[in-house]
């Protein structure tokens, strides 16, 4: 009787290692860039709207100073209480003599898909002066509006 001859092992060639890390740091990977591009676009959407609401606060007080209330009004939003808020505006660049203003800093914000914007500036007093004003706006029908 002969022996079989033992040409390897008995149940098959050895299984695959599965590549974990590799799985791991694709994922990884991924997640990151993902992350990086959202925040990019998020980044280039409110920068695209801070130019916009910087120019329409300054035409909101450059069209009050010059006594144009209907223009003014233009840049007013329709929510209970902003006519009010504009009359009480107007009358104290006038008691004032404010002459100029300029825009200094604008923040934009994205909340529930509407936007809003906080927009600062230096007024120019009669007596030379400069005070500190803040404008709230929001974004109404796609245009930025003075909204107190």
């Amino acid at each position: 009787m002969s022996a079989t001859p033992f040409y390897g092992p008995p149940f098959g060639p050895p299984p695959k290692r599965t590549r974990w890390g590799l799985i791991i740091g694709v994922v990884a990977g991924s997640l990151v860039f993902l992350c990086c591009c959202g925040g990019a676009v998020f980044f280039g959407l409110i920068a695209s709207q801070t130019k916009p609401a910087s120019t329409a606060a300054e035409s909101y007080v450059d069209a009050v100073i010059a006594g144009d209330d209907a223009k003014a009004l233009t840049y007013v939003c329709t929510a209970s209480g902003s006519k009010a808020s504009h009359d009480n505006f107007t009358e104290y660049v006038h008691s004032k003599g404010v002459s100029d203003g300029q825009v200094v800093n604008t923040n934009v914000t994205l909340w529930n898909l509407s936007w809003k914007a906080t927009v600062q500036m230096e007024l120019t007093v009669g007596s030379g002066g400069q005070e500190s004003l803040e404008l709230p706006l929001a974004k109404q029908d796609g245009k930025w509006k003075v909204c107190r």
